[in-house]
């Protein structure tokens, strides 16, 4: 069974090419094919069937139009019923668009410009109409149109960089008038044809094209044509002489819409947004996994139109110093900017604080509040019954770990939620099932392990050990043998590397995970270091003894003294307390 949605909706039966028969029908066809090969929950079909509200019998008037589908494609193999919903077996290559962007790839990496033609050639003619032309506009079928026609366009542009480049301007010509008065805000588009112009001899329209965009882009959107727009006027203005044998200036297209939903963070989108526009530069840091690049990219995304030229992606601070003004450079995972060049906007990811960026630019992002990471689950898993809320707790809100286990479950319909909870519940397992294929909440956090000093490893190992969930700076100095004020040190190393969180200014949330890691590396010398902090709290109890508040210190340390009571071999802690309670020494 193969598909085509590059067009109108249709199937190919080992015969001819058809078309699917009601409305409804290729409605849920194409809802289907956009998620080819996961389970759709039935809730989302029915959204996307009746976008207005569905009717009260929506549910079993869904399931008639399944059966008619599952008849009509005439395959029992291909539409299948999965809890809580349906899945369409797609094989790899068996949708146009497959085709498709196998030749897109095959032009992009070809060294001979007449491959790299043939194949951007080959891959538009696939295209039949408007992707999925013949169903209703859900926001799923609208969001995907519009990626694949991004797509297209852009191929087209490559396609006409390889000729110019062959020296077929003239052949150009009427191709780029159509498709600048189609796209009219086109940048890219734009310089082509300037420079087809220019070469065909025709400087004064050349000129005239640029007045015109200048124009609209001022008027439409308040902003002047890219530099390199700008520089070519220029060339063509003084006739230099380099242009008639150039190869076509790069505008960078405009940013594409970020694929995939971000749930929850529309206060820090909006926070990164006011930054840009007022500081140049934003810093977005928090802890491992909390989904700092998916945030990073969505924020480019909204803020891109103030940035003529584009939005461009590195891993490295280096290339900054090159970029013109007007454009955003989005750093991942980047400890330090150095000095940004004027003019350029820098939104730069991060464990920690970023060198080079001023305090007030700083963006904290932290884990998600308890519904939206239950949404974020459910985004993946859909209605399916079962205890979400406990899943998303043991997963610590982290979007990664929420992520890795909704695509896992995704996969396996047929596991009930109640039972993965069981197994995520069991420390031994938790960070074997955070993973999906090859990403990892574990080797997120070897990354940031990589990157710790001796002594903080040491102490993240030794934190492991005491498994307290937060704890003060005067703690951790009992722990590693060392002052309370070298102990905050080596804790806010911690927190700048991602792994623990700081509360206030000396106590510490170490979370459950990265306790779990910090187990995993143990030496074998926690024994003396735990037996330590015991004696640190008899040490605290003892001074407690005569205070007023001893009572609600002690409820506010209850937590912690049971766990250390564990570890209490000469029963000196249970004394100590014993002694707090009665008024007396013990």
């Amino acid at each position: 069974m193969r598909f085509r949605i590059l067009g109108a909706v249709e199937v190919f039966d080992g015969s001819s090419w058809r078309t699917i028969g009601s409305a409804k029908q290729r409605a849920l066809l194409a809802s289907l094919l956009l998620n080819a090969n996961q389970v759709v929950p039935a809730d989302r079909l029915i959204s996307d069937l009746w976008p207005d509200g569905p009717p009260a019998s929506a549910s079993g008037l869904l399931a008639g139009y399944v059966w008619r589908l599952r008849h009509a494609l005439r395959d029992d193999g291909v539409l299948l019923t999965r809890a809580p919903g349906y899945q369409l077996a797609v094989p790899s290559g068996a949708m146009d668009v497959h085709y498709y962007e196998t030749l897109v790839t095959q032009g992009r990496a070809a060294s001979d410009l007449e491959e790299a033609v043939s194949a951007f050639t080959r891959a538009l003619a696939v295209f039949r109409d408007v992707p999925y032309a013949d169903v209703p506009l859900t926001p799923s079928v609208l969001a995907e149109r519009a990626r694949l026609e991004e797509s297209q366009l852009s191929v087209v542009e490559a396609r006409i960089d390889a000729e110019i480049k062959l020296d077929r301007h003239e052949a150009l010509l009427p191709e780029l008038k159509l498709l600048v008065s189609q796209f009219p805000l086109r940048e890219r588009l734009h310089a082509h044809l300037m420079l087809v112009l220019y070469k065909c001899g025709h400087q004064a329209d050349a000129l005239g094209t640029y007045r015109d965009l200048r124009r609209l882009l001022v008027n439409e959107l308040g902003i002047e044509p890219s530099k390199p727009l700008r520089d070519l006027q220029q060339r063509i203005l003084q006739e230099d002489p380099s242009l008639l044998g150039a190869a076509p200036v790069r505008v960078r297209p405009r940013t594409p819409p970020p694929r995939g939903l971000l749930i929850g963070r529309s206060r820090e989108i909006a926070a990164v947004a006011g930054l840009l526009a007022s500081e140049q530069v934003c810093a977005v840091h928090g802890p491992v996994g909390v989904g700092k690049t998916a945030l990073a990219a969505h924020a480019a995304f909204s803020v891109a139109a103030h940035f003529p030229v584009g939005v461009l992606h590195f891993s490295s601070a280096e290339a900054l110093h090159s970029l013109p003004p007007g454009v955003l450079a989005v750093l991942d995972d980047v400890p330090d900017v150095g000095q940004v060049p004027a003019g350029v906007g820098v939104l730069v990811t991060s464990r920690g604080p970023v060198r080079g960026v001023p305090g007030r630019a700083h963006v904290h992002v932290g884990r998600l509040p308890g519904a939206s990471a239950v949404e974020l689950l459910r985004s993946h898993v859909g209605d399916r019954e079962g205890p979400a809320a406990e899943i998303a707790r043991l997963c610590e809100h982290l979007p990664l770990a929420l992520r890795l286990v909704g695509d896992r479950l995704a996969t396996r319909p047929d596991w009930s939620l109640a039972d993965f909870a069981v197994r995520l519940a069991d420390p031994r397992r938790r960070l074997d099932l955070l993973s999906w294929q090859d990403i990892s909440v574990r080797d997120r956090l070897s990354t940031a392990w990589d990157g710790l000093t001796s002594a903080e490893r040491s102490t993240l190992r030794l934190l492991g050990a005491l498994d307290l969930p937060v704890v003060a700076a005067d703690t951790i100095g009992a722990l590693i043998g060392r002052s309370e004020t070298e102990a905050a040190i080596i804790a806010e190393g911690l927190v700048d590397a991602g792994l623990v969180d700081a509360l206030t200014i000396d106590r510490y949330r170490v979370p459950d995970l990265v306790r779990l890691f910090a187990r995993e590396r143990q030496d074998g010398n926690a024994a003396a270091a735990i037996s330590r902090v015991v004696e640190h709290y008899v040490a605290l109890v003892d001074q407690r003894r005569s205070t007023a508040d001893r009572r609600a210190w002690y409820r506010g340390e209850l937590a912690t003294l049971r766990s250390l009571s564990l570890h209490d071999r000469s029963d000196r802690l249970h004394q100590a307390v014993a002694g707090l309670l009665g008024g007396q020494r013990a």
